[in-house]
């Protein structure tokens, strides 16, 4: 594979060659052993499908991803799609193609399908606790982001990789009360960043939360919690900054959801005008 692809055009086209069977689901049963290329050519109607049945439209895709792309070089900002969405290489190229940094995933097995195909930056969006993950993310040679966001979590991956080179970059996770996971509050985070710092093993990079799980709609209630947890994030930053707990010149701060875009790009952009 030509290491400056961000993702391997030659394993993704040979997607086209695979044969369908019982896995590919609303396939119907006649058309198992048929390749990708050969079904596709066939140009089946939706009443040939099992149902459930998934439909996408090319033309508002492409147009979406246009969009995107267009958003997030117009406010200077880098996009790393969740890919656990569609877990399709095809869609990931499109994105990727656009300018995408890399794709985003969820877990370990999810990881290894990105690998499969190539995809050279990955951000998993979760925390390395399983030490057969810690050991292969260590083994890749790819750039893979994990957060942490607990004492525990770096003391897990300290002891998997003693007596090795090997050295991973996180992101440092702050989370909300009641939410699902992250540190609770800054000075909890500062906590999991000194271990960070104290660890062999393990190289701090950035800020990361998942501001989509605070709110659900864009009256004044949901857009200021967003707002008080992306403060948060900034002063987080700020304090990891004067703190000299970064382990790179480079800081990425990402926060992901599908709904504040702006109040994401508002609140955190003037954290890396500041850093310039």
């Amino acid at each position: 594979m030509d290491t400056s692809e961000a993702i391997s055009a030659t394993a993704v086209a040979s997607l086209a060659a695979r044969r369908l069977d019982w896995r590919h689901k609303a396939i119907p049963a006649a058309d198992n052993g048929t390749t990708h290329a050969a079904f596709l050519a066939a140009k089946h109607t939706l009443a040939d499908f099992q149902t459930p049945l998934l439909t996408l439209d090319a033309g508002a895709l492409t147009a979406n991803a246009d969009r995107l792309a267009k958003w997030c070089a117009d406010k200077g900002v880098l996009l790393a799609p969740h890919g656990k969405t569609t877990m399709s290489p095809q869609l990931w190229t499109e994105q990727l193609k656009r300018g995408a940094w890399g794709i985003t995933l969820a877990n370990f097995a999810q990881l290894r399908v990105a690998r499969e195909f190539g995809v050279r930056n990955l951000q998993l969006a979760n925390s390395l606790t399983d030490p057969h993950a810690i050991t292969w993310v260590a083994e890749q040679d790819s750039t893979i982001l994990s957060w942490v966001d607990s004492v525990d979590t770096v003391a897990v991956i300290e002891h998997t990789l003693a007596g090795t080179g090997s050295v991973l970059d996180v992101l440092l996770e702050l989370g909300a009360h009641g939410g699902r996971t992250g540190a609770r509050g800054v000075d909890a985070a500062l906590e999991v960043a000194r271990a960070v710092d104290a660890a062999d093993h393990l190289r701090l990079v950035g800020v990361a939360g998942y501001e989509g799980s605070l709110a659900h709609t864009a009256d004044d209630a949901g857009l200021g919690a967003v707002r008080r947890y992306l403060a948060d994030m900034r002063l987080l930053h700020e304090e990891l900054l004067a703190a000299g707990l970064y382990g790179s010149g480079s800081v990425i701060i990402t926060a992901g959801g599908s709904a504040y875009f702006d109040d994401v790009v508002t609140v955190l952009f003037a954290v890396h005008q500041h850093r310039g």
